[in-house]
């Protein structure tokens, strides 16, 4: 339309290095550059030569739409269409990307290699503002308590899941430049794998199969015999290792400490309160038993004598400040009474308010695993899940495969699956509190919930069709295919603005440039 006189192609490599960029920092620079793409992909016109392109493509980004098509066709099994609106707007990269990618010119090898530095030097400067304002070099707007909040631009999963894509081209990269990008590319990957490391969780168990992955891709790549068994040797040892870590660390924290003897408990504290003890809950903190020698009376008032923090108030991790309470003081080998309370120092004090459950002070790693391990004997005990993100998850998986059941072959609809999950909860009478009754966490069960499982194949069939579509950088795909899936396994990774933005563009980019490099 206005080809002759606009530089659209430029623009279209403007508004993808923002997004590029956007993905690490914000919703602000993603929404702009998708408007911009959008907007200059239909002023352009030249519509015939876009659909040629599509077709050279062998219709490709026509199939990555059929995701986005099954949202719109789901409408007529919906009653919720304020809602369903909402979710098809917040789709509509799943649509967008596919189509604009793939129908203007194809990129070149440099504006390709320079889209993917732009990335990953945006991830980078994140991650060191980041860590920055961890290291309180300067303020931000959020107390930072807990390590994962040193993610502020982004949620902290989202970010692991992008560090691991950076990763990734970094390692593809290295076989293919000069010595001094080589240096430079090790060095950014190091600080990478750090920062995943103070990050803990999601971030470290991808880049553990994305590390499995890349052994097997060089092992098949590989003509040398030696070379095969060394690579094999080494994947085979690090998994070995990891399996072994974890084991080693649910030993430690298994390890009783507590030797009492529970037909012997004493049944009153020195001030003459009655204690309580629950003899039938194996749950312990730091080797100690959590709930013997429980005076609720004595904590309470003591505490509210020494903190601001209300006993019945939240601490900074939005956790009842009680339970950590007990938590800490347990994990010091006390007793939670009067005199518990008044043998915290000031420090330790300000460490419970902060939402620090122990008194040791462990790896980002193993103090991870070490909750996890606590909210499953907690569970394990009859406790509610209520505040323990992996052992709630459980209750959402448990609500979700219940309405699957119920709606089997075509699901709830489109917009109606936040209603089916809170009846749900209700008909269960789920121990969660309202606040805590949330979706699946897994984008393939709430897909299942939506549109059954005639949807879910649909769905399906488009995500997979294009792994036998690649024949070129066929790693860097199966790369972000794997971290995608993981992704989704873990959460409702397109319900979010940044989670769907950074499929759709990804997803086509990488497809897209695979296939014109092949010549289809």
């Amino acid at each position: 339309m206005f080809s002759k006189y606009i530089p659209y192609t430029k623009i279209y490599i403007f508004a993808l290095l923002l997004l590029v960029i956007g993905l690490s920092t914000g919703k602000f620079l993603m929404s702009v550059s998708s408007l911009t793409l959008a907007g200059a992909w239909v002023l352009e016109g030249n519509y015939l030569a876009k659909w040629q392109r599509i077709k050279e493509l062998s219709y490709a980004p026509l199939i990555l739409v059929v995701g986005f098509l099954v949202h719109v066709i789901w409408l007529f099994n919906t009653r919720d269409y304020d809602y369903a609106f909402h979710d098809i707007v917040r789709k509509l990269p799943l649509l967008s990307f596919p189509i604009v990618i793939g129908s203007i010119p194809a990129f070149s090898k440099r504006m390709y290699e320079l889209i993917v530095a732009v990335f990953v030097a945006g991830l980078l400067v994140s991650t060191l503002l980041s860590f920055g304002a961890y290291l309180e070099f300067f303020s931000i707007k959020e107390d930072i308590t807990d390590v994962r909040n040193i993610s502020f631009f982004i949620s902290h999963i989202r970010l692991s899941l992008l560090i691991c894509l950076a990763i990734v081209l970094l390692f593809y990269y290295f076989f293919k430049k000069g010595k001094v990008f080589q240096m430079v590319t090790v060095s950014v990957s190091f600080w990478f794998c750090y920062f995943l490391y103070i990050l803990s969780g999601t971030g470290l168990i991808v880049l553990i199969l994305i590390f499995t992955y890349s052994v097997i891709c060089i092992v098949i790549a590989q003509s040398s015999i030696r070379v095969k068994l060394l690579s094999g040797s080494a994947g085979f040892g690090f998994l070995v290792f990891v399996i072994l870590y974890v084991m080693n660390s649910y030993n430690d924290y298994s390890q009783i400490k507590d030797n009492v003897v529970f037909q012997s408990l004493e049944t009153h504290t020195p001030a003459g309160e009655r204690y309580m003890h629950d003899t039938t809950s194996l749950v312990t903190e730091n080797g100690y038993y959590l709930w013997l020698y429980v005076c609720p009376t004595e904590v309470e008032k003591t505490w509210n004598s020494k903190s601001d923090y209300h006993f019945d108030s939240i601490d900074k991790k939005a956790q009842p400040i009680s339970g950590t309470i007990y938590r800490y003081i347990t994990s010091k080998g006390l007793r939670k009474d009067k005199q518990g309370v008044l043998e915290l120092t000031s420090e330790e004090v300000s460490e419970i308010e902060s939402g620090l459950t122990s008194c040791i002070k462990l790896s980002s790693i193993k103090q991870r695993l070490y909750q996890i391990f606590f909210e499953f004997k907690n569970k394990e005990s009859g406790f509610s899940s209520n505040g323990h993100s992996v052992t709630q998850r459980l209750n959402f998986s448990s609500a979700g495969i219940l309405i699957v059941k119920d709606n089997f072959w075509l699901g709830v609809g489109t917009g109606d699956v936040p209603d089916a999950f809170e009846d749900k909860y209700i008909e269960l009478n789920s121990r969660l509190a309202p606040e805590n009754r949330k979706r699946g966490h897994n984008q393939f069960l709430t897909l299942f919930i939506a549109f059954g499982f005639v949807g879910l194949l649909i769905w399906i069939i488009s995500f997979t069709y294009p792994i036998f579509k690649v024949f070129k950088d066929r790693y860097i795909y199966g790369a972000f295919l794997i971290i995608s899936l993981l992704s989704f396994l873990g959460d409702d990774t397109l319900e979010t603005q940044a989670g769907v933005t950074f499929f759709a563009f990804f997803n086509s980019f990488f497809l897209f440039h695979s296939l014109h490099k092949a010549g289809r």
